[in-house]
């Protein structure tokens, strides 16, 4: 039952947050995964031709906000900052 509602679920293109490691607290998109984690990307040090591998476990995902359509790195990481200011009431927030 499990494994059914993981190959309904689509991921890719929502945006996640980290809660454990080092990067604690920061923003990714999610750009692939599977049933124990995913790939995440930001566009900066993690780019789609190096994504960070992160348990599932480990991220919060957030499905209830928009979907990013961004395939370039200068996409992704608009759209991270983006829904930074939106979290955070139109505040620039470096990261």
């Amino acid at each position: 039952m499990k494994e059914e509602k993981l190959e309904r679920e689509d991921l890719k293109g929502v945006f996640a947050k980290s809660m454990a490691g080092h990067d604690k607290n920061a923003y990714y998109i999610i750009w692939d995964w599977d049933a124990d984690t995913v790939l995440l990307v930001n566009g900066k040090n993690r780019g789609i031709g190096n994504p960070k591998k992160k348990k599932r476990k480990h991220v919060q995902i957030h499905r209830n906000q928009p979907v990013c359509s961004g395939r370039t790195d200068p996409e992704i990481r608009k759209a991270i900052q983006e829904y930074q200011r939106s979290k955070n009431g139109g505040e620039y927030v470096k990261g």
